[in-house]
């Protein structure tokens, strides 16, 4: 009779991911995905004693809708991770040397995930695993791409996220975007084989079809 991990991690467990449609992440992002091997030889960066918290901080105007849901998201964080988390006291976008745009197809305000990701490698904690911007203002990685959901650095256990585009179902399309950007902080590369929370998304209906 196999143990409950070894059932949990029997394939027959798990949806195939499929061929991806037209427009999906991995028909425009090709990934060869990530062995366990290759996740052990990365050498992600382990929680310590004291180093064990996910801190979580709003980043926007006053007055944000966002900052409603930030302790839900906190109690979520600590919940799904099975660790400390707390929220920060909010960030001015005005507090922080951003790029701005607007969207060039749909004119929509929005911030560079790079300047955000700078921005708060210094900002941590110590007792900081890591540290997770939100905002409600859209988001883009560079001046090619149209926009982008969120984006971490592994190597820095930073990340941002935003919630602009997912309307009306606020709060679990942005919880599960939070999980899925944690672990990638976690030195979790994008799943390429099975439905899963660490599969990439290029647009919102692909998101939604993510467990």
């Amino acid at each position: 009779m196999p143990s409950d991990s070894e059932r949990a991690f029997a394939p027959e467990g798990f949806t195939p991911l499929g061929k991806p449609r037209p427009g999906d992440w991995l028909a425009e992002h090709p990934e060869r995905g990530q062995t366990f091997e290759q996740f052990v030889a990365s050498r992600p960066f382990r929680t310590t004693p004291q180093r064990r918290t996910i801190y979580l901080v709003a980043l926007g105007e006053a007055g944000s809708p966002m900052r409603g849901l930030m302790p839900t998201m906190v109690r979520y964080a600590a919940s799904f991770f099975a660790m400390p988390a707390r929220e920060l006291p909010p960030i001015a976008v005005g507090a922080l040397d951003v790029t701005e745009r607007r969207n060039p197809h749909t004119g929509q305000r929005q911030l560079l995930t790079t300047d955000i990701l700078d921005a708060l490698r210094g900002r941590a904690p110590a007792d900081a695993y890591c540290l997770l911007a939100v905002t409600d203002i859209d988001l883009y990685p560079e001046p090619s791409w149209n926009f982008v959901f969120g984006q971490a650095s592994a190597a820095d256990r930073v990340g941002v996220y935003s919630m602009a585009r997912y309307q009306p179902a606020v709060e679990p399309r942005s919880l599960k975007v939070m999980a899925h950007e944690v672990g990638h902080m976690f030195g979790l590369a994008h799943c390429v084989h099975y439905e899963c929370l660490m599969n990439g998304s290029n647009h919102l209906e692909e998101s939604d079809r993510r467990p």
